[in-house]
């Protein structure tokens, strides 16, 4: 269990068949063959995990822009996405930490 609050949205969910990878696509409305009508792309990233071993999972990002109008809250003290996991490196070590 991580001990970080922030770090919590780092917890990985662990989907282990094709047809569980597709319900989560559905859910995160990721269409592989209609990239302009997915609310998220979904993306495979190398991680390193709290052991120190490192291995592939997929991520979904948001596939949309942010209307300049409203900008996205942040949270005081809390790291930005980017901060959290470098361009497309998530360190699930550091994140606990």
């Amino acid at each position: 269990m991580l001990s970080n609050p922030a770090a919590d949205l780092a917890k990985p969910l662990i989907i282990s068949t094709a047809i569980a990878l597709k319900d989560r696509d559905d859910c995160e409305e990721y269409y592989p063959g209609e990239l302009d009508r997915s609310l998220f792309q979904r993306k495979q990233v190398k991680v390193r995990l709290q052991d120190g071993t490192s291995t592939d999972c997929w991520v979904y990002e948001y596939n949309r822009n942010l209307p300049e109008d409203r900008p996205a809250k942040r949270m005081a003290g809390r790291p930005t996405a980017k901060q959290k996991t470098g361009l497309h490196n998530l360190d699930l070590a550091t994140a606990a930490a």
